[in-house]
């Protein structure tokens, strides 16, 4: 385990180190890392920084990845950055393999303790147990973050000695290198802004949700143990907006800044408060002087921006989620103007309904967010919440696996070992679940017919462990085989799993016009995804989203998503049989799946029926 402080080179320097050393022992081409990233972005833009330290390209001695996308280096000496997920799929479809032929397998960033990241270290765990067991050969295994509790993973990993003794798993400590950071909290904040600025020029923070906000935050204050009431989770848009204004009025340009805001919602608002309201009279909507770069999962073909090079005198200002918090560096991030929150799934075994709520981040990610301040220079951390709230903080973030719903994951638990009971297993997970999100889980899946009474994997359990899709979703795409609406409930499926598809700030009438009135909000994205699809193959992308039918309401990051998603989920079914392989003359209206697989995707009546068979216990 190292436990190395935020700018200490853990993710960067650590792979390095190993592969030299073997390389200096004469075993350099025994030596084949494997390093988890907690996210796509993370795993690529060091996979490249860490080529160009060496001097190399990417597919030398280091390559990547990721979902859909990789670059391998060559065998005999190499490191190799992938997703969690990526290596999960890996050791779910042949685990002897990877771990014969990898020396060192390390996981970055445990801190943030997704599911996929504690379904790895139970894996892992048990896997290098039997190969001990077997005298099989025994990948190392490095744990690394700078903010776990390192006593929970020491035990947790401990092994027997050869005289029956258990021998804790070792931790360093390495200190980082990184410069001064200046904490700024709400009430010196304010102050500042108060005394650089008029009152004229601050007239947009007396709005009802800023003066909200600011009160929630001195009641807390002054009683910190009391309740937390849902209107204190408002998002502060425009104190961040006059922070960052004011950072552009008072600071040199060569200094980046980078805000941390919850969802896509807030990061869109906020770029179009800067660049239309011009806060504090900055023109940020001046190319020549500011370039806002906005940094989301579901932004993939921007958030690359960020690490691009600007010209002298412009100013970089960075706009991102969580995504942003650990492994990714941007070197000239000098002031982080930070909102405190993040958005945090949850479930509810009782009522079977997930959840996406704003919350406030944990001390751990705190201390992350500050971190990006003080790679390169002095740096400063702003605060949009109160010292009394930082104190009342989580330590930690709670680990998904006790807010989650299970259902995916006894999926793949039964995938990877069908003889392997699965409340046995998720108990010797770091943390367990409690044991009634395991039996909710479990009878869910049951009711799917996806396990049996035995707790076995049905046909249709097989088929769904393969989909990227809740259970649920992948059974509605296979019922769109059966009942031949493949493309309906293809699509219907992806829009689900994803965010949706029409911007926040469509209106009712645009939706109501899209529904032809069917009465039905999933009739509604069906009608208004096919309309955009078949627009966009006929006449282009701008026609597509900007005619006057869809103009303003769909949002085209999300139908690019669901579109990919689609792809996704028919190249699985493909590769697995169970869709025929498409020919160019197949395919009617750009609908996914032959014809005769579509023949009922205009029976509005069955795709009701059949979206509603799919959840049991929600009627």
């Amino acid at each position: 385990i190292i436990l190395g402080a935020t700018g200490s080179g853990k993710t960067t320097q650590v792979p390095q180190i190993i592969l030299e050393d073997g390389i200096a022992d004469g075993l350099g081409g025994n030596i084949n890392i494997i390093c988890t990233q907690p996210r796509r972005i993370a795993a690529v833009t060091v996979a490249h920084r860490v080529a160009s330290e060496r001097n190399e390209s990417v597919g030398d001695t280091v390559g990547y990845h990721i979902k859909y996308d990789k670059r391998l280096p060559r065998p005999g000496g190499s490191i190799t950055y992938c997703t969690t997920g990526v290596l999960l799929r890996q050791l779910q479809t042949g685990s002897d393999e990877i771990l014969d032929t990898t020396s060192h397998i390390i996981i970055d960033e445990v801190h943030e303790r997704n599911l996929q990241t504690d379904f790895l270290l139970t894996i892992l765990k048990q896997a290098l147990d039997s190969r001990r067991k077997a005298r099989k050969p025994v990948p190392k295994l490095v744990l690394m973050s700078a903010t776990i509790d390192p006593a929970l993973f020491s035990e947790y990993l401990e092994i027997a000695g050869d005289h029956g003794e258990n021998i804790p798993c070792p931790w360093l400590d390495v200190p980082g290198r990184t410069y001064p950071v200046m904490e700024i909290f709400l009430d010196d904040l304010k102050e500042q802004l108060v005394k650089s600025h008029s009152k004229a020029e601050l007239h947009f923070l007396t709005n009802r949700e800023t003066s909200k906000y600011e009160k929630a935050e001195r009641l807390f204050e002054i009683s910190p143990s009391g309740t937390l009431e849902a209107s204190e989770i408002i998002v502060p848009l425009d104190l961040m907006a006059a922070t960052i204004a004011h950072l552009a009025k008072t600071t040199p340009s060569d200094g980046a800044i980078l805000a941390f805001l919850p969802g896509m919602a807030e990061i869109n608002a906020l770029n179009l408060f800067l660049l239309g309201e011009r806060p504090l009279g900055v023109n940020f909507a001046d190319t020549s002087k500011f370039k806002l770069c906005l940094i989301h999962s579901g932004l993939r073909a921007k958030q690359w921006e960020a690490f691009a090079g600007v010209p002298a005198g412009c100013r970089k200002i960075i706009i991102a989620t969580n995504i942003a918090e650990t492994s990714i560096t941007i070197p000239e991030v000098q002031h982080v103007v930070d909102s405190g929150e993040h958005r945090e799934n949850g479930y509810n075994h009782a009522s079977k309904t997930t959840s996406l709520s704003t919350v406030w981040i944990s001390k751990s990610s705190a201390k992350q967010r500050a971190g990006r301040a003080g790679r390169v220079q002095k740096g400063n951390y702003y605060a949009l919440y109160s010292r009394t709230r930082r104190d009342s903080l989580k330590a930690v973030q709670t680990p998904e696996i006790h807010r989650a719903d299970l259902q995916d994951v006894c999926l793949q638990i039964k995938k990877q070992s069908s003889q392997f009971p699965i409340r046995d297993f998720l108990a010797a997970a770091p943390e367990p679940p409690l044991a009634s999100a395991v039996d909710s889980a479990i009878e869910a899946l049951q009711q799917l017919d996806a396990l049996d009474a035995d707790e076995q994997l049905t046909g249709l359990g097989q088929v769904l462990s393969t989909l990227p899709l809740h259970p649920s979703l992948g059974k509605l795409v296979v019922l769109g085989i059966t009942f031949r609406c493949f493309d309906a409930l293809l699509l219907l499926s992806a829009a689900t799993a994803g965010k949706g598809l029409f911007y926040d700030r469509a209106s009712k009438e645009q939706r109501l016009r899209l529904s032809l009135n069917s009465q039905s909000d999933h009739i509604t994205t069906i009608n208004a995804f096919r309309k955009t699809r078949r627009l966009r193959d006929l006449e282009g992308a701008y026609q597509a989203f900007y005619n006057c039918e869809t103009l303003a309401c769909i949002d085209p990051d999300k139908f690019d998503a669901i579109d990919q998603t689609m792809r996704n989920v028919e190249d699985t079914l493909i590769s697995t049989t169970l869709l025929p392989y498409p020919e160019p003359s197949g395919i009617l209206d750009s609908q996914r799946g032959p014809p005769s697989l579509n023949e009922n995707s205009e029976n509005i009546a069955l795709i009701k029926a059949l979206a509603l068979s799919c959840f049991p216990g929600h009627i």
